[in-house]
């Protein structure tokens, strides 16, 4: 049986890495802007950093956010609370539905009352990277928080552009006659493990990632036990820096 790739785009090749190991720099938990627990039993530190997660396509109904959502404040807090986490859903906390995508999440990722630590997409909507455009505008083209991108849903290249780390599932083919589509595409089932091992990965940051070959290798240490392997133009055999697939 083999294996195929499917987004908004054309089916890509996929090629392994290299499994080099390298170290990320893991800054000092005790930031200043940190508050002591509260309860002892608290997993997390109250914080004014916060990480914006945008719940889209495959990835917005009630049943996953709210069982992501827990997960996700269990381990690092509720922003309502005094957490890192701000749960965004797709499109039902938009002003437009799916009209305001560009300006809507343009106006929350610029919002200056939040110290944005990093920003986070499952199944990102259309022009999704043209908001994130907008903020890499006023940044003089480099945004200074990371972004990745999980299973995006919007127009790849945009979103390659825009984000720091894009990352896509491999599906096996169910025969050589009938490749997986992307509306048959299944959500990836450990999705919520692998949103809490990307805050993780986020808070041990400094900003954003270089765009680099080290990439890869961050990747594989954000993501244990997954197989990555770089996103790959099947029709020219170029290949991405920041994009890879998972299996």
């Amino acid at each position: 049986m083999g294996f195929a790739f499917f987004s908004c785009d054309n089916q890509k090749a996929i090629k392994d890495v290299s499994e080099t190991p390298i170290n990320i720099e893991i800054k000092n938990s005790s930031c200043e802007n940190e508050i002591s627990l509260e309860d002892r039993n608290q997993l997390w530190h109250a914080t004014n950093k916060k990480i914006i997660i945008l719940f889209g396509y495959n990835y917005n109904d009630k049943s996953f956010v709210e069982k992501a959502s827990k997960k996700l404040f269990d381990s690092f807090g509720n922003s309502e609370d005094g957490g890192v986490i701000v749960p965004i859903v797709f499109p039902d906390e938009f002003r437009h539905k799916d009209k305001a995508v560009n300006s809507d999440l343009f106006n929350i990722l610029n919002d200056n009352s939040l110290d944005i630590a990093g920003f986070i997409s499952l199944g990102a909507p259309e022009k999704t990277y043209r908001a994130l455009t907008r903020i890499q505008d006023l940044w003089n083209g480099h945004i200074p928080f990371p972004v990745i991108s999980m299973f995006p849903q919007d127009d790849i290249l945009g979103i390659e552009d825009t984000s720091s780390i894009v990352i896509n599932q491999v599906q096996k083919a169910e025969s050589d006659e009938h490749m997986i589509t992307e509306s048959e595409e299944i959500r990836v089932q450990d999705a919520e493990d692998i949103l809490v091992n990307a805050v993780s990965y986020i808070l041990e940051l400094e900003g954003a990632p270089e765009k680099d070959a080290s990439l890869a290798t961050h990747v594989r240490q954000m993501l244990p036990g997954k197989k990555v392997h770089r996103y790959t133009d099947s029709e020219t055999g170029l290949y991405s820096i920041n994009h890879f697939v998972i299996e």
